[in-house]
């Protein structure tokens, strides 16, 4: 026996975010559709050779630091590749950095790793690798926050915690004073001065003195998500200093102004 559904089936509709829809975590449905309001900021392509951004006059203040940032990039031989780097007041002694390292490194077990390190004005205050290897041609989304005045680092990696405390030249998160002030220089794919370039996308790119929580900025499988621009709450309320969710920083929302452009820098295609 048959009924009416046997030839004409009930379609059933669903909704989801797109991350369900990336992830394939989506309740299957016998007939129907999937829709959703779907993110995908775009990505900035940088050459390795030339391009970079960086802005010398800015003010940092207080203890703690706060970065995320989407990139994606090959393993590079011969030199480390920098996301984000921090000089120091008057532009001496650094303040915090956020690198892969060469994958041809003399240290063997920190090759294609992503590193972090944030500094006082004469020393580390931390210097930690990931567990995981980063320069393997996938995006990946990473979210450290540092307090030196509690010493508390929380260093996530596609939602993961991934802080090698094996790493032969670890140095653990202690207590001390960061290295803040004027005229810091802020840069997005290089060291400074355009050395240790970085060769691969960077998408989603922010920065302050301020602790941030990982679970707000991505998904547990790493895909980003849309912030708060108005009130700036994944922030704590407070504007960052740097902050563009295509990593385009000679445009960026944050506080602390536009970044110069420095040469070949272009749009890469969004998250497939």
């Amino acid at each position: 026996m048959t009924n009416l559904s046997t030839h004409f089936p009930i379609h059933q509709d669903a909704t989801a975010q797109q991350w369900d829809v990336k992830s394939g975590k989506t309740a299957y449905i016998p007939a129907g559709k999937v829709t959703g309001n779907g993110y995908f900021p775009g990505m900035m392509k940088f050459d390795g050779s030339t391009g970079f951004y960086n802005r010398l006059d800015v003010t940092t203040a207080g203890n703690i630091v706060g970065h995320a940032s989407l990139f994606n990039c090959a393993p590079k031989a011969g030199v480390s590749q920098n996301i984000l780097r921090v000089t120091g007041p008057n532009i001496t002694g650094l303040q915090c950095g956020v690198m892969v390292f060469a994958s041809d490194s003399a240290d063997t077990g920190a090759r294609n790793k992503l590193r972090f390190f944030a500094n006082s004005s004469s020393a580390f205050l931390v210097d930690v690798i990931s567990s995981v290897e980063v320069a393997n041609s996938e995006d990946h989304y990473v979210v450290v926050t540092f307090n030196t005045a509690t010493a508390a680092l929380s260093l996530r990696i596609d939602g993961i915690a991934h802080d090698d405390v094996t790493w032969t030249n670890r140095v653990p998160p202690i207590t001390g004073t960061l290295n803040t002030g004027a005229n810091c220089a802020v840069s997005v794919g290089t060291s400074g001065g355009g050395s240790q370039l970085f060769d691969g996308s960077i998408g989603q790119l922010g920065f302050a003195n301020a602790s941030i929580n990982w679970s707000n900025f991505m998904q547990t499988d790493g895909t980003p998500k849309p912030l708060d621009e108005t009130t700036w709450s994944q922030w704590g309320g407070v504007q960052p200093l740097f902050w563009h969710e295509a990593g385009k920083m000679d445009e960026n929302k944050g506080s602390a102004g536009a970044m110069t452009k420095n040469g070949t820098i272009t749009l890469a295609s969004a998250i497939p």
